[in-house]
């Protein structure tokens, strides 16, 4: 939430741009996250478009700005002051939630 480097690539530093959410699938499958959802306190922030896969043991980055495959069109816009990231499924049942109280320049928040 509250990034100190250019992670979108740009070349610039821009806390909203900068900001990004990395998704891991730890399990034996590809899951399809066609329809999936991040939100966040003011609500959904991102929607998986349509054929949005993510291979078993992948990752993949949601970047709050820059010229990626997955881009929250309006930032992210995690609070750095405390907020949860919200990851729901197509049918709107909750798959994973992080929540900070504060983050620090750089901070990596994690499950």
């Amino acid at each position: 939430p509250n990034p100190d480097s250019d992670l979108d690539g740009d070349g610039e530093l821009n806390a909203r741009k900068d900001e990004i959410v990395v998704l891991v699938n730890l399990g034996d499958e590809a899951a399809d996250l066609t329809g999936w959802t991040i939100s966040d306190a003011r609500g959904v922030v991102f929607t998986f478009p349509q054929g949005s896969v993510l291979d078993a043991g992948a990752n993949l980055t949601v970047y709050g700005g820059g010229d990626h495959e997955y881009v929250a069109s309006g930032g992210l816009k995690l609070n750095n002051g405390g907020d949860s990231v919200v990851l729901s499924d197509a049918r709107g049942g909750l798959r994973q939630t992080v929540s900070w109280d504060r983050a620090g320049s750089g901070e990596v928040i994690q499950p």
